[in-house]
């Protein structure tokens, strides 16, 4: 049995909200999924697992009805789905009262169930959040009832506010793969059966890495289980660290960090950071150059290289001459710190 496993696509999610790309990325999350889906058919895909947070938020009729029809037009192709913390099953939610394509089995319950697909020789267990957070650990009592079938646990959590996780326990309660999600860094414990797909697509400045989904296969006699990660981000956060010295220049620079987004790429979402020195003088101001790129932030880390030899002389009886007479060679960092202190007092 061949299936797709897949979480957090959070659909409807604006990220880097006021940024040139975001309304772009509103789009490529919803295209990246789409593809995904319709794979399914060339990939000879038998399942399709989806661990939780397939929206961002509470869905609208109209966007169950878009998602039915791409689950529609892969059958019989069956699809499996859970709510998670981020879209999870309201009183008045469209998920109550929504009639989903026949090959698509959305578990409803906020208690263990199972859905059973004989075709596949399958049961399949989960349960979906009907609250923003769940503290216990609901799914480690759960025991497959019929062990001739494949047993797959459908699950979302792996935090203290989102039902702690011991991937241990499921392989030994009888599980013959546990598909989780949650957690946006994707996983594979192949020794445990157990794995966290990630999401399709980063959203925020913090979901670094490759994203993605996982493909499975599980024999039916053996209950082998074989799995490999697939990258399908369209594209990523990357974080750019930026060496500079007393010489460096504000058009020095941006040429600087061109460069390194030419080397990874310039579709890519980045995150600058400014480590070494800079002359005393210097006051790092690249935004407006960099505006044509995809920058998400940029962290000055950088230090002002003083010269102490010629401080010395100039505060000489000093508080500052004083504190480089007795901290130089002993400990720099408080030595800068304590005269970068009182500089700036000073000024």
């Amino acid at each position: 049995m061949k299936f797709i496993h897949l979480s957090d696509v959070h659909l409807g999610i604006v990220p880097d909200k006021n940024k040139s790309w975001s309304q772009d990325r509103y789009q490529e999350i919803y295209d990246t999924f789409k593809i995904v889906i319709e794979s399914a058919i060339d990939q000879k895909i038998d399942l399709i697992l989806i661990a939780g947070d397939l929206f961002h938020g509470q869905p609208l009729l109209k966007e169950l009805k878009e998602i039915n029809y791409l689950f529609e037009k892969i059958a019989p192709v069956q699809v499996v789905i859970i709510a998670g913390n981020h879209d999870y099953v309201k009183d008045n939610s469209f998920y109550n009262s929504f009639k989903w394509s026949k090959n698509v089995h959305f578990i409803l319950n906020d208690q263990i169930e199972c859905v059973e697909i004989p075709e596949l020789n399958t049961n399949i267990y989960g349960m979906s959040y009907h609250s923003r957070e769940i503290k216990f650990p609901i799914y480690d009592d759960v025991i497959p009832a019929n062990r001739n079938r494949i047993n797959i646990l459908l699950g979302h959590g792996g935090d203290v506010n989102h039902i702690i996780v011991d991937e241990n326990k499921f392989i030994e309660n009888g599980f013959d793969y546990s598909a989780f999600g949650h957690i946006h860094k994707g996983y594979i414990n192949r020794a445990k059966h157990f794995a966290y797909s990630g999401s399709l697509e980063p959203t925020d400045k913090n979901d670094y890495g490759e994203k993605g989904y996982i493909i499975g296969n599980i024999d039916f006699k053996s209950k082998k289980l074989d799995l490999d990660f697939v990258p399908c981000a369209q594209r990523q956060y990357v974080t750019l660290k930026i060496n500079c010295n007393n010489s460096v220049t504000n058009h020095a620079l941006v040429e600087k960090i061109v460069d390194k987004i030419s080397e990874f790429g310039s579709n890519h979402i980045y995150k600058v950071v400014l480590t070494g020195a800079r002359h005393e003088s210097m006051e790092f101001e690249v935004e407006n150059s960099l505006k044509d790129f995809n920058i998400c932030e940029i962290i000055d880390e950088t230090h002002i290289d003083y010269d102490y030899g010629k401080l010395l002389t100039q505060n000489d009886g000093t508080i500052v001459g004083q504190v480089i007479q007795k901290l130089q060679g002993i400990d720099d960092a408080a030595m800068f710190y304590a005269v970068n202190a009182l500089l700036r007092t000073k000024r």
